[in-house]
C-alpha cells in the first residue's frame, strides 16, 4: 500500500469515525425528545386524573407545561442544528483534505 492511499484511507476513517459521533449525539437527543414528550404526556394524564374533582385551572397548567415543551424542543433543536452544522463543516474539511492529498 502506497503513502497516497494510506492516507486516504486514515482521513476516511477518521471521517467516519467523526460521523458516526455526531449522529450519535443527534440520535441521543432525538431519544430525550421522545422520551420527554412520553413523560410530559403522562405526567398531563396523571395530573388531570388526580386533580379531576379539584378546582383547578387545567388550562392554566397545561399552558405552563407546553410553554416548558416547547422551550426544551427549541433547545433540543439547536443543539440538532449545530450538531449538523458541525458535520457539515467535517464534509466540507474531508472533502478539502481529499483534493489536497489527491493533489500531491
Amino acid at each position: 500500500m502506497d503513502e497516497k492511499t494510506r492516507k486516504r484511507r486514515a482521513l476516511e476513517e477518521e471521517f467516519i469515525d467523526e460521523k458516526k459521533k455526531i449522529n450519535n449525539g443527534i440520535e441521543t437527543i432525538n431519544e430525550k425528545m421522545n422520551e420527554f414528550r412520553r413523560e410530559n404526556n403522562q405526567l398531563m394524564e396523571k395530573f388531570i386524573y388526580y386533580t379531576k374533582n379539584d378546582d383547578v385551572n387545567l388550562n392554566k397548567v397545561e399552558g405552563q407545561l407546553r410553554a416548558i415543551e416547547e422551550e426544551f424542543y427549541h433547545e433540543a433543536n439547536k443543539r440538532i442544528f449545530k450538531l449538523e452544522e458541525v458535520a457539515s463543516e467535517l464534509n466540507r474539511e474531508y472533502e478539502k483534505s481529499l483534493l489536497e492529498l489527491d493533489k500531491q
